[in-house]
């Protein structure tokens, strides 16, 4: 439904109104989390084949953006700005209007996950009056400091993938036998959609893991996302995306401790 004169000068004063408030707000908050956080994170050195690499920065809505883009009161403003003139229109227009929104802080939320496993390593967790700051404050310097090839190397190689796996490598032998840089664009696509799912305890991050042994149509639905992005982004073409989307998930055998499926 399209929306009213006057609805739309509401949205756009509240725009402007987000502009003003993060221009003089954020740098506070980015100082003072500064102070309060524990050492800077150091960025992962790892070798990430380039069709993994693709499907992590999709599944992080990094876009076709080929670095990060800093957080700073400017680009925070014009994002929040972009998202709130987003819901002018119809609703399918209102999505691809988001989406890219979204893509002009590329990697915005991979940062933000990074910093929540950091505060956890460190023993900063939530409860404490510091964590809030110096989680937001971490995230906006990884953007800051770091390269988009950092990103993707430290979430591959810091994720939990269920099951126990912590990193990509050992993830990729655990669901397919074999290493990850022999990984096909479905298996890629797959792995890709399971970085942020697995909860962490008292950090506010949601247990989403599905296990692909026991439900395999729910997986290949994630992994379906993670294939639109990197059609979206221009990394695959139309008969890769439908020929992936077809494929099986190729699972290897389930490890001995696995548990067997309910119903």
């Amino acid at each position: 439904m399209k929306l009213s004169a006057r609805q739309r000068s509401i949205i756009v004063g509240l725009a402007f109104a987000g502009m003003a408030g993060a221009i003089l707000v954020l740098p506070a908050i980015y100082f003072l989390g500064l102070w309060l956080s524990p050492p800077r994170p150091v960025p992962s050195a790892a070798q990430v084949p380039t069709l993994f690499a693709d499907a992590v920065w999709a599944h992080v809505d990094g876009g076709r953006a080929t670095e990060l883009r800093p957080v700073n009161p400017a680009n925070l403003a014009g994002m929040v700005g972009c998202l709130v003139a987003g819901d002018i229109g119809d609703p399918p227009e209102q999505r691809v209007k988001k989406q890219a929104c979204m893509e002009r802080m590329p990697g915005l939320q991979a940062a933000e996950y990074l910093s929540r496993l950091h505060m956890r390593d460190e023993g900063v967790l939530p409860g404490k009056i510091r964590y809030a700051f110096a989680q937001v404050a971490t995230g906006g310097w990884i953007t800051r400091h770091w390269s988009k090839t950092e990103m993707i190397a430290t979430l591959s190689s810091s994720s939990e993938f269920g099951l126990g796996w912590r990193g990509a490598e050992g993830a990729a032998r655990g669901y397919f036998g074999r290493p990850l840089t022999e990984l096909a664009l479905p298996q890629a696509a797959m792995l890709a959609s399971y970085i942020g799912t697995v909860g962490t305890k008292g950090l506010g991050m949601a247990n989403s893991w599905v296990d692909p042994w026991c439900d395999p149509e729910r997986v290949a639905r994630m992994r379906r996302r993670v294939l639109d992005k990197m059609h979206n982004n221009l990394v695959i073409d139309d008969p890769a995306f439908e020929l992936a989307d077809r494929s099986e998930l190729g699972l290897g055998d389930p490890p001995p401790d696995h548990r067997p499926c309910s119903g």
